[in-house]
């Protein structure tokens, strides 16, 4: 036969009996009954409700006796046992002089000299007033922080927390002092102004390093030679190098692809009429690239501020679309209101390289009818859209918000488009008075005699 366990009691209730683990006693009869009968088991004893209350000082749970008075509950406990630092949101401070930092179980430090409890950052000894605190307990350290003294209600630790405050800031720099160490500390920064080279160095480390440098010695050793009576050549002004020589013998003035060509100043910008880019048709002028500036700056601001309040509407209502791929797509699926491209991109050769993309985006967005912008360089462009890349074309989705700055935009790109225009038509009038130049006036000697008519008469 299965053994009964000896663990629980039985239920005392006449036909219970139930086995129960955790059995309750009655208080009024004192036997054990199970859940179900340990208040119906007809003893007649009422339980009796049980209420605590929660001490404000302290926040411990009290006892509520009932029929008592709430006041002499209290009154019994504060007479007691009620201990306001033991408060669990009352947490420490700092006992540093006009610190308040909260120390947990992390940042908090006993000093064993004084033994005050300060942060990490007032540890050492000098940082807390370690000194007075020792000579104001009599040469021993102190059991408890000077918040814990404080609040403890003991006149003596309060008195001996006020005395070491007085004579901290008795000790404290006068404020002409202070105000002489704060000049000194800004004078380390000020710059100063070499008397030999006149350069401009600030702080000692910097001033030093300028002493034992080349330039300084080069200019104390010419200003030696000038006292010295030695006449001393000038440098070679700008251009006259040996360096500029060399430059300018393997790029003269006025050959094609000369660097010292003046029809390249503009190559950086590519800005004006005597700048060729070979898959644009419109001249970039300095009107372009700033309503480009302008009508790009602004829809990115719309686009920044509608992804910080919802990204994912953001996302799903884009204003700029950047990069050849993604401008290819917009293009074909006419999504695209306008085109900016900018007019440096590289120059290849092979198959599906960046010539073949940017020509294919061109002529759909021609076939689209959609307005096509050359401005700015590739830098330029990422730089307006706060990107650290260079972005060769990007396609404008959505000028809602916009409107003035996209419309300057279109039409200083048409201007751009006839300017290009004018110079096309004067180059292929040179081009065909060079090719068929006028024939020179002769003489007919076959042509009756021209007599004036006054010399008839």
């Amino acid at each position: 036969a299965m053994e009964i366990p000896t663990l629980g009691e039985n239920c005392a209730f006449r036909g219970c009996g139930q086995l129960d683990f955790l059995p309750f006693v009655c208080k009024g009869c004192a036997r054990t009954f199970c859940l179900d009968h340990r208040n119906d088991h007809g003893c007649g004893y009422v339980a009796q409700d049980t209420t605590c209350v929660v001490c404000p000082l302290c926040g411990s749970s009290v006892k509520h006796v009932p029929g008592e008075s709430i006041h002499v509950t209290f009154e019994r406990h504060s007479s007691t046992s009620c201990d306001p630092n033991k408060h669990p949101s009352r947490s420490k401070r700092c006992g540093a002089p006009r610190c308040k930092e909260k120390l947990t179980a992390v940042n908090a430090y006993r000093c064993r000299g004084c033994g005050t409890e300060v942060c990490m950052t007032h540890r050492f000894p000098d940082k807390h007033a370690c000194e007075e605190r020792k000579r104001a307990n009599g040469g021993r350290a102190s059991t408890s922080s000077s918040f814990a003294a404080a609040a403890s209600g003991s006149t003596a630790a309060r008195a001996s927390a006020a005395s070491a405050q007085i004579r901290q800031a008795a000790t404290r720099a006068p404020p002409a002092e202070r105000r002489a160490d704060a000049a000194r500390a800004k004078t380390l920064n000020a710059r100063e102004v070499c008397d030999v080279c006149g350069k401009s160095v600030s702080g000692d480390g910097a001033w030093q390093m300028h002493i034992e440098g080349a330039y300084h010695r080069k200019a104390l050793l010419r200003k030696e030679r000038e006292a010295a009576g030695e006449v001393i050549q000038p440098p070679n002004p700008p251009g006259t190098g040996k360096r500029a020589q060399k430059k300018l013998k393997a790029f003269p003035p006025g050959v094609e692809g000369s660097t010292n060509d003046t029809s390249k100043k503009n190559m950086n910008t590519f800005m004006g009429t005597d700048v060729k880019i070979r898959y644009a048709e419109q001249v970039v002028t300095p009107e372009v690239n700033k309503s480009v500036v302008e009508c790009i700056g602004e829809l990115k601001r719309f686009q920044d501020r509608l992804y910080f309040k919802d990204p994912i509407k953001a996302k799903m209502r884009r204003r700029l679309v950047f990069g050849l791929r993604e401008v290819h797509k917009s293009v074909t699926l006419q999504r695209a209101k306008a085109v900016v491209v900018a007019p440096n991109i590289e120059e290849t050769e092979q198959e599906g390289g960046l010539d073949d993309v940017v020509g294919q985006i061109i002529e759909e967005a021609k076939a689209n009818g959609t307005p096509l912008i050359f401005a700015l360089t590739r830098g330029r462009l990422g730089q307006i859209v706060c990107k650290r890349m260079r972005i060769s074309a990007l396609a404008v989705l959505d000028q809602s918000g916009a409107e003035e700055q996209f419309k300057k935009m279109l039409d200083d790109a048409k201007e751009g488009r006839k300017l290009y225009a004018n110079k096309k038509r004067q180059e292929e009038e040179e081009a065909a008075k060079a090719k068929n130049p006028p024939a020179e006036a002769k003489l007919n000697p076959t042509a009756p005699l021209f007599v004036p008519r006054s010399a008839t008469n």
